[in-house]
């Protein structure tokens, strides 16, 4: 029998190999013989040796393109979880996650960072009047100038959901977080004139964290809630398009005024609830066949104390009814 004959048996003995890397072992053992001059054995197990070591490098080679092809799939996902799909900006997820990393660096060092929270003026009549599309377009233009006036990759801003947004400034206090809230109000107005539509407006409410009294994603997100509140309200003029720094004693505006339709929309809370009884007896006005609840929290805890005062009446009266009949 031939010496590579040998040297085939034994490698496909030992290792699964195609007909290719048998060829090539064979070759590498002539190679290894006539250069070294060694005894067959020798020839091949070094030949073995050498096929081994080649095979080891390919898979690693393959396994190591699998692990970053890997890794950056997974890179992708995790950006993809926490990018908002319409604008291309972060998303309410990675504001969270900010947030709880600036806190505890905040906490731990006392570095100081701040948050603005954003929202776009009159945009539901914007939607209303120029249509859904032209809204994303807006929606995404917004995203668009917040990021560019703020620190690349130092800062964040995030779309919060709707037409809200949220800024995160790091390193920054309430004063320098306030300057930038008044310059992206500036640039979203400035750079959004010479359209089709109206200009852009935005108001902001403005907080920084505080070791005391604001140290945790809540209680900043509700403090520049409140702010922005008051943005919202407007001037003396009543024009919005403004930035407003939380500070302390600042309560949400007057909110109990129904979301309701001309006529109906100076209700209160407590004279939807009185409406909605009167309706239930079919005694509504006109007022009231157009009503519908409000979203706000305060007008509806307003409206469920109102009933319920009215069942309590009812049932008391129900009762004592009952106790003259029986008398």
């Amino acid at each position: 029998m031939e010496p590579t004959q040998n040297i085939r048996d034994i490698v496909k003995r030992n290792l699964e190999v195609t007909d290719e890397q048998v060829h090539l072992t064979d070759r590498m053992a002539e190679m290894v013989r006539m250069e070294k001059g060694w005894p067959l054995e020798a020839c091949k197990e070094h030949a073995i040796l050498m096929l081994r070591e080649i095979e080891t490098q390919r898979e690693n080679k393959r396994l190591l393109l699998e692990n970053d092809t890997l890794y950056k799939e997974k890179r992708e996902a995790e950006l993809e979880a926490r990018t908002d799909k319409l604008t291309g900006i972060a998303n309410t997820r990675a504001y969270v996650e900010r947030m709880n990393l600036d806190i505890a660096q905040a906490s731990r060092y006392g570095e100081p960072f701040g948050l603005i929270m954003i929202d776009i003026d009159h945009f539901k009549k914007f939607n209303d009047d120029h249509g859904h599309d032209v809204g994303d377009v807006v929606l995404r233009e917004v995203a668009q100038i917040l990021e560019e006036e703020t620190r690349d990759e130092v800062d964040l801003v995030a779309r919060y959901g709707g037409e809200e947004f949220m800024v995160v400034l790091s390193s920054t206090d309430i004063e320098g977080t306030k300057i930038t809230a008044d310059k992206l109000v500036k640039a979203i107005e400035e750079r959004t004139k010479n359209r089709d539509f109206p200009p852009v407006t935005i108001s902001a409410g403005v907080t920084s964290f505080d070791q005391k009294i604001r140290n945790t994603e809540e209680d900043m997100r509700k403090a520049a809630d409140t702010a922005l509140y008051h943005s919202k309200v407007g001037d003396k003029a009543g024009n919005r398009n403004r930035a407003i720094s939380f500070e302390t004693g600042m309560v949400m505006p007057e909110k109990d005024k129904a979301k309701a339709p001309a006529g109906a929309k100076s209700m209160t809370g407590e004279q939807i609830a009185k409406e909605l009884i009167r309706s239930d007896k079919q005694e509504a006005s006109s007022d009231s066949k157009q009503l519908t609840l409000p979203d706000d929290p305060i007008a509806r805890i307003q409206i469920l104390e109102a009933l319920l005062e009215n069942a309590k009446s009812e049932l008391n009266n129900a009762n004592q009814k009952r106790t003259g009949t029986e008398g």
